[in-house]
């Protein structure tokens, strides 16, 4: 069975990497195969990635159930737009994509 590291654990092998920690002790560190640590590293040049964060254009979900409730309520796309500090298109693309 597939290996997966938790956010910390992964932080903790770049940083270990980062020391100068070789494949295998941090293996042993995170109870598992030399080989995984390698891929891992081999995958990003051995430098820790960015974080991935969500666009600011993106809707979050609190949004998307507003604009669910705002249709449900008989309500515009302008009123809707208007209530979440959105572009009507956006709100529009979102009722054509997901139907609110």
């Amino acid at each position: 069975m597939r290996r997966t590291f938790t956010a910390e654990e992964k932080a903790s092998v770049f940083e270990l990497w980062k020391n100068g920690t070789g494949f295998s002790e941090i293996a042993n560190i995170l109870g598992s195969k030399p080989g995984t640590i390698f891929t891992m590293l081999r995958d990003t040049g051995g430098i820790k990635p960015h974080e991935r964060k969500r666009a600011v254009a993106h809707l979050t979900l609190s949004e998307r159930e507003e604009i669910r409730a705002g249709l449900s309520a008989k309500m515009s796309i302008r009123a809707i737009a208007t209530a979440l500090n959105r572009s009507p298109s956006t709100i529009s693309r979102e009722v054509q994509r997901n139907r609110g």
